[in-house]
């Protein structure tokens, strides 16, 4: 779960993976896969979802692996 995390906050951002602030940075990524693995091996019905602030996004994943970025915080880049 961390990788996607990366991968879709990278997405939104417009940049590499490699260029965002370690995830580390944010929230724990053995942690977060434990967290998310916990959520799965209970049938689905587990409920809950954790949310932290990453490269400039409100980041939620939930219990059913969805990943909600909001990225309205980001600041506006200029153009170039």
């Amino acid at each position: 779960m961390s990788t996607a995390v990366l991968v879709a906050v990278a997405s939104i951002r417009g940049v590499e993976p490699d260029e965002l602030e370690p995830l580390p940075s944010a929230v724990d990524p053995d942690a977060l896969n434990s967290l998310v693995e916990h959520w799965h091996t209970h049938d689905g019905d587990a409920m809950g979802s954790i949310s932290f602030t990453f490269a400039d996004c409100e980041v939620t994943v939930s219990a059913d692996g969805e990943i909600e970025i909001d990225a309205a915080a980001m600041p506006v880049r200029p153009r170039t």
